[in-house]
């Protein structure tokens, strides 16, 4: 097998010796220089490539000029397809690009299309029928006016990792078609000169990754530049070529990347949540989003990117302002969590956080451990498992370091009223807290604090004397009715206390509890 592949194409043949069939384990060496297409297709499953360096050859002048360098696809069966899975391949420098595809290479294919027209699970007969956990790790991808990595409609779970995006492209670096998805690029260096499709006889540019209605991406400690097109954009194509887009392109994670601007001082964002809206939908002889209508689902009903529940943070923008090179279409586009992005004159490779959805904390920093959610009236509650990340990985633990403590502080008689500091035990720090106050006589009992909602401070009795008392926790304060407590998240301790003032001296007393958590 190994020498079939290394032999050197001879023009006259026939082109189908332009390919190479693999179905078992490959190693190659790093001076060989290989001229055929590596195609794995069909019922694959669990082969390994290590090209130890060496090169696959499609550049300009090729004897595979403009095609697809490794081809990882699908076959029909019957009613059915044969899909590769469980692929890896390594340490190559292909010149070229590199496609995986399922039904058909993109969302315009005929067996996409028609499958896109019925709505009895058209997103789940696209994934059964793509390739899945593939594994990219250690290439160079000179592009040479294809796309570098083209991620085919129901491809899922490819990753991209310790790799470099370089050369000249179309419509993107790496493309992830329609209704793929959980695919993960992470730690590469991206930086491909790209150019999209013509438009009134001139090239446009384009960003470095297209999301187009895919979904569940992660997308984390990259490095790109040249992005003079932009960088990741998020959009759906709407009924391109009679294609029912049924998707959207949601929640897909994009932290801990390293945005790099020299020179460039355009509109073009690195991160665009919504890419197309308006002006692509109206603008004269882009109008293809009416030719997928007469369908009641997806694209059909709809022509919004609908680019929600996505999640941008812990990315670093060099010398451009954060807000205005990651941004949000057009409303239908809405929500999506920005947070914790910065720009930077200057920025190194770091190990990436991670998001935890669901939990006080939405960023979890490398080698921290996070194991609180909230429960019922936003009361802090372990997780089913403790979550820890490593490098934009969370991995999972039974354990859970969560705990209550009650601190009370109360006064009879004395006008100078009452403070005290309620503190976490050693070691922890407060996730939520909640307290109850009497500005008169009455105690405050526990069932008056069970009662209440995770971080809220209540005055369950007022002062007779009017707005002479008052009671607080921390920086929140209250005299009567409730108000939400603020900037307690992370801290040791909190001063809790109240104050009334009465002829006879004042009364008051403050129950607090601090839910406490490992840092």
């Amino acid at each position: 097998m190994t020498d079939w592949v290394r032999a050197p194409i001879d023009q006259n043949t026939k082109k189908k010796h332009y390919d190479v069939e693999v179905a078992c384990d490959l190693v190659l060496e790093a001076d060989n220089v290989v001229q055929k297409r590596i195609v794995i297709s069909g019922a694959v499953s669990g082969v390994t490539i290590d090209c130890n360096g060496a090169t696959l050859n499609g550049g300009i002048g090729s004897p595979n000029d403009g095609k697809d360098m490794i081809d990882i696809r699908s076959t029909p069966s019957g009613t059915d397809w044969l899909r590769p899975t469980d692929i890896t391949i390594r340490d190559c420098n292909v010149i070229g690009s590199i496609r995986i595809q399922g039904m058909g290479q993109n969302g315009e294919a005929d067996a996409v299309r028609e499958s896109s027209q019925k709505d009895d699970g058209h997103v789940g007969r696209l994934r059964r029928a793509a390739p899945t956990r593939i594994v990219l790790d250690h290439f160079t991808i000179t592009s040479t006016e294809r796309t570098a990595l083209y991620v085919s409609p129901g491809v899922t779970r490819v990753s991209l990792l310790n790799s470099e995006l370089n050369g000249n492209g179309t419509r993107g670096a790496i493309y992830l078609d329609a209704e793929s998805g959980y695919n993960l690029i992470k730690d590469n260096k991206i930086h491909v000169k790209v150019f999209d499709e013509r438009l009134f006889g001139i090239n446009r540019l384009g960003p470095q990754i297209s999301v187009d209605t895919s979904s569940y991406n992660r997308i984390i400690g990259n490095r790109f530049s040249a992005l003079e097109g932009g960088g990741v954009w998020l959009y759906r194509n709407c009924g391109y070529r009679g294609t029912v887009r049924h998707g959207t392109p949601s929640h897909n994670q994009i932290i801990n990347n390293i945005f790099f601007y020299d020179h460039y001082d355009g509109a073009n964002p690195s991160v665009l949540l919504g890419a197309h809206g308006d002006w692509w939908r109206s603008f004269p002889g882009l109008g293809t989003c009416d030719d997928d209508d007469g369908f009641e689902w997806g694209s059909s009903i709809s022509n919004d990117d609908h680019a929600t529940d996505n999640v941008v943070m812990q990315n670093r923008i060099i010398k451009r302002l954060t807000p205005l090179m990651i941004r949000e279409g057009d409303s239908s586009n809405r929500p999506n969590l920005i947070a914790h992005n910065e720009t930077v004159d200057s920025a190194s490779p770091r190990r990436s956080g991670c998001y935890i959805r669901n939990s006080y904390k939405d960023l979890l920093l490398d080698g921290h451990s996070w194991d609180v959610r909230e429960g019922p009236k936003a009361i802090p509650v372990c997780m089913s498992q403790a979550k820890t990340c490593s490098d934009g990985e969370l991995t999972s633990t039974s354990t859970c370091s969560l705990q209550e403590k009650v601190t009370v502080c109360a006064v009879d008689g004395n006008n100078q009223g009452c403070q005290r500091t309620a503190a976490c035990p050693a070691g922890k720090r407060i996730v939520s807290a909640r307290a109850a106050c009497t500005l008169e006589t009455s105690s405050v009992t526990s069932a008056h604090l069970s009662n209440l909602p995770g971080n809220v401070l209540a005055v369950i009795e007022r002062s007779d004397t009017g707005y002479d008392g008052v009671c607080w926790l921390g920086d929140t304060s209250r005299r009567s009715g409730q108000a939400k407590i603020v900037g307690v998240l992370g801290r040791r301790n909190v001063e809790i206390g109240c104050k009334e003032y009465d002829a006879n001296g004042g009364d008051c007393e403050i129950r607090a509890t601090l839910y406490c958590t490992s840092p």
